[in-house]
């Protein structure tokens, strides 16, 4: 029963027409053609036609044309069954007459035998459907007989060619009949560039969901049958890539913009997924679906979180490093990242320090298991032997690890290293020597320098003088005086004894910080007062300063002036001594007989010729002084420490108890 019908046809109006050519009986296929079986039982059903798709079948005229006033009122016009067959009776007389309507109804009875046509028939190039019970013409139906046929029948009764909507058992469904009885099945087909259908192996179009065909291809199709095809599409919060192309969702690995892809069997786009191909391409898919390039965390198959680097092409580093985003990773043999260890590459010896994250320290110095290391900016290698950073000086083992809190000895260089493994400019004991290394691993040779503001004189094979006395030469015509210590090797300023300038027992105030090394003049040291000469030499027994008219005396073993006193006694005279230690030899006096009396002094200032040439030696006791020149008179006096030291005009004294002592 028909519960009613809606024909539309896409792109223009549907006008059906029953023109043909041919006669009538070349142009009515009978039993045996291609609708051999047309006349069994048809499976007749309930169906409502919603629209037509197609504009591919255009007929004209009216479907009456051919048969115009053969329909009649007549009451003895009737379709009667004779036989088996249905036949147009009229007066009684059987009509052969093709196309009549009788009763509102439509009928072809055969032109020679009369006999209503039944099943599908070809009548003048078009397909028709006569009931096989009643032989009426079926019309605006969809159709299907025992034998499989299909059609949709039009208003006309013609069956049409195209896309139509139809209902049939009361389901609503979408074909493509190709108006021979067959329709499309197992197929895609583009209506076009907007509107791609499926139609499954029962000829229906798929509706309303993610479905796969048998050759594989998983395709989505709205629930008026038009299939999804224009690339990433999100359906259900999935997210698939549909070919603009054919409308099949794209599965397994894709490339898409350059970018790739991983779809599951469903089409679905996989995210934060590992995946290992059949012929062994792996991939990492990353948040946002794309194949990651560079490094990538991830769980393996075991459920054990691991790092590899991917190429994107389906290929991972295995024993080799990779850098991505400014970070350096090394992947072991398995392809999975170092992490947390300090390990050592057999390909170049060295070690490296891979964190937790896998990423390779490039920090520079960097303390690991309290040990200090160097990894270099830009390789990440740790650093072995000298390496210089931010003008500090460091030693690398083998290891990589720093030497700390010792001295190492590389090559020609040696290192004072304190505890965080920084070189310190200093001293250093080699053997029986003493060397002084710079922070660079130099050590001082040939040279006088000076360090915590003392001054060390190195040789020319860098041994640190520590002996004592040592004049340095500058040049052929200067030289510079020192005494080292001969512990630390520094140069003292202070007052020395020993053999100085080739004379044994010669005292002298040694001063690095002079231009000769030394000092002259009045000096004071420890308490003690000392004078010098202009050579630096220190004055023993009695010394006249001729600028002051001052007379002063230094003890003769130890070079200090003798002072603190209030008197001063020598050979037997006595002289009132001031604060400073210069005696008032005006106010000298006799202590003893004359048999005690000695000379006093002999002394020489200013440079002339000389009047005396015969003085007493000092000490000399007056009987003895025979032979030798002697007055009362005492001048300018002083005690040269028996060093002649020039001919001069003042002559020679000899006091005896009782003399009177005039200037």
């Amino acid at each position: 029963m028909n519960t009613g019908i809606r024909i539309g046809l896409i792109g223009g109006i549907l006008a059906v027409s029953l023109s043909g050519a041919g006669t009538f009986k070349e142009n009515i296929k009978e039993p045996g053609n291609a609708f051999a079986g047309a006349y069994a039982e048809e499976a007749e059903s309930d169906f409502f036609v919603r629209k037509i798709e197609d504009s591919s079948f255009n007929v004209q005229g009216t479907a009456d044309s051919d048969i115009s006033g053969r329909e009649t009122a007549n009451a003895a016009a009737v379709v009667k069954k004779i036989d088996g067959k249905w036949y147009y009776l009229l007066d009684g007389k059987i009509q052969k007459c093709g196309w009549a309507t009788v009763g509102g109804k439509k009928y072809y009875f055969n032109k020679t035998t009369g006999a209503a046509l039944t099943g599908v028939r070809t009548i003048s190039g078009y397909t028709y459907v006569f009931g096989a019970s009643d032989a009426v013409m079926k019309k605006s139906c969809y159709y299907k007989n025992a034998a499989g046929l299909r059609f949709y029948l039009l208003s006309n009764g013609r069956a049409a060619k195209g896309l139509y909507t139809y209902t049939t058992g009361g389901a609503e469904y979408i074909s493509y009949f190709n108006g021979d009885g067959t329709v499309k099945v197992s197929e895609l087909w583009k209506m076009d560039d907007e509107k791609w259908y499926y139609f499954k192996s029962n000829g229906n179009a798929a509706v309303g969901g993610r479905f796969k065909t048998a050759d594989g291809k998983v395709l989505y199709a709205n629930a008026d049958g038009t299939l999804i095809h224009k690339g990433w599409t999100t359906i259900g919060g999935k997210k698939y890539y549909f070919s603009k192309n054919n409308s099949s969702a794209f599965l397994g690995i894709k490339t898409i913009s350059g970018y790739t892809y991983y779809f599951d069997k469903n089409g679905v786009l996989q995210t934060d997924l590992y995946y290992q191909t059949d012929d062994g391409l792996q991939y990492y898919f990353k948040s946002n679906g794309r194949a990651a390039v560079g490094a990538a965390t991830y769980k393996n198959k075991a459920g054990t979180t691991v790092i590899s680097f991917f190429n994107g092409d389906g290929t991972i580093i295995k024993e080799g490093f990779g850098e991505s985003d400014g970070k350096l990773y090394y992947l072991k043999a398995s392809g999975y990242a170092a992490t947390d260890s300090l390990f050592k590459l057999p390909a170049d010896g060295k070690y490296y320090l891979a964190g937790k994250d896998g990423v390779i320290s490039r920090d520079g110095l960097k303390w690991y298991n309290s040990e200090l290391y160097y990894f270099d900016t830009v390789t990440g290698a740790a650093s072995v032997g000298i390496k210089s950073v931010n003008g500090d000086y460091y030693v690398f083992g083998k290891d990589g690890k720093a030497y700390r809190n010792q001295v190492r000895h590389e090559g020609e260089k040696y290192f004072k290293l304190d505890e965080n493994g920084v070189a310190q400019a200093g001293f250093i004991e080699s053997g029986d020597y003493l060397i002084f290394c710079n922070k660079n691993g130099t050590i001082k040779k040939d040279c006088i320098f000076t360090y915590q503001g003392k001054t060390y004189c190195a040789s020319a094979s860098g041994i640190i003088r520590r002996t004592g006395y040592f004049k340095y030469n500058i040049s052929d015509t200067e030289y510079k005086l020192f005494y080292f210590d001969e512990t630390t090797g520094a140069a003292i300023t202070g007052f020395k004894i020993g053999t100085f300038l080739g004379v044994e027992g010669r005292g002298m105030f040694f001063d690095p910080k002079e231009a000769t090394g030394y000092r002259t003049g009045f000096q004071n040291y420890n308490g003690a007062t000392y004078i010098l000469d202009k050579r630096g030499v220190a004055q023993a027994g009695f010394y006249s300063d001729d600028e002051n008219k001052k007379l002063y005396y230094c003890n003769e073993q130890n070079y200090k002036l003798v002072k603190g006193q209030t008197k001063f006694t020598f050979a037997n005279v006595e002289f009132p001594m001031n604060t400073d230690g210069s005696l008032e030899y005006l106010q000298a006096k006799a202590l003893s007989t004359d048999k005690n009396s000695v000379v006093l002094a002999i002394g020489f200032t200013q440079m002339y010729k000389p009047v005396i040439k015969n003085a007493a030696p000092l000490g000399t006791d007056l009987s003895e002084v025979n032979g030798y020149t002697c007055t009362a008179f005492i001048g300018h006096v002083y005690y040269n420490a028996g060093i002649n030291i020039g001919l001069q005009d003042i002559v020679p004294t000899c006091i005896k108890k009782g003399f009177a002592m005039n200037d």
